[in-house]
């Protein structure tokens, strides 16, 4: 995973909320939430920007993301993202020593968590 992965999660985000709302019923609702899930991955990519150097960035250009018009094929692939970035994290949590980047790396977790909950949540309808 490289920090460009949290805006390529962003940008599929807002392409979710946007789905939502075309094809669901009281799609605005849960559009809303999907676009604060985009606007947390766009402060997770500024929290790993800070702290990683020029050689572990990686990759510093987004590709293009995923998208599809298929909402169920769009939340297949936000699962697939969350557990691969979920697991970088913790590879990443046990290579980390400064407490301060720790209990951040720890909070962007959290939220991947709950991202993930949401999009297999919704996966089920």
């Amino acid at each position: 995973m490289t920090v460009v992965e949290e805006l390529t999660d962003f940008k599929l985000y807002e392409h979710e909320a946007q789905l939502f709302r075309r094809k669901i019923v009281d799609g605005d609702r849960i559009g809303r939430m999907f676009e604060r899930f985009a606007g947390e991955e766009k402060v997770h990519y500024d929290i790993l920007r800070g702290m990683a150097t020029i050689d572990e960035l990686g990759e510093t250009v987004p590709g293009k993301p995923p998208f599809s018009d298929s909402l169920r094929e769009t939340l297949r692939t936000h699962v697939e993202r969350e557990l691969r970035s979920i697991r970088a994290y913790e590879d990443l949590l046990a290579k980390l020593t400064d407490p301060r980047q720790r209990l951040l790396i720890k909070g962007i977790m959290a939220d991947e968590k709950e991202h993930l909950k949401a999009c297999l949540k919704y996966l089920k309808y």
